[in-house]
């Protein structure tokens, strides 16, 4: 039967012997806490904050990009809709067109679409003059 297996080219059974906990040979403790590697073991590291962002390009630093993109297309729509109220002459609206500007110059939300400056931000997307939308950021932030 051997010459046979051999012949059609299969592989011999390897036989596999498994002993119970009982049966097995056991180690002393102070080798068995050697084998563990319980006083060399690794501990994990503990997590750091949600977003480390080493890039020093970052367009809000410690704010992930497409939030930054997020909060400032948000921000610049309900701002043109106030500079479109305020334009009809409701004095409500200038006021919070004030404020409005006011947050924007202070966190500077014209970074999250690579804006350079705050006039940048004021004259290519809302559409407004420097000296005027800075002058209602300084009445905002009275």
């Amino acid at each position: 039967m051997a010459t046979e297996r051999k012949r059609r080219g299969a592989p011999a059974p390897e036989t596999l012997v498994r002993r119970s906990p009982a049966e097995r040979k056991r180690l002393p403790p102070d080798l068995e806490a050697f084998a563990r590697s319980d006083d060399t073991r690794l501990r994990p590291r503990p997590r750091g904050p949600k977003l480390r962002d080493p890039r020093a390009a970052a367009l809000v630093p410690g704010v992930s990009n497409r939030d930054a993109r997020l909060v400032l297309d948000r921000r610049t729509a309900a701002l043109q809709v106030i500079l479109e109220a305020r334009a009809t002459g409701d004095e409500a609206a200038g006021d919070a067109a004030a404020e409005a500007l006011c947050e924007a110059q202070r966190l500077r939300l014209w970074r999250g679409r690579s804006l350079t400056t705050f006039g940048a931000y004021v004259e290519d997307v809302l559409g407004m003059a420097e000296d005027e939308a800075s002058a209602l950021a300084r009445k905002g932030a009275a």
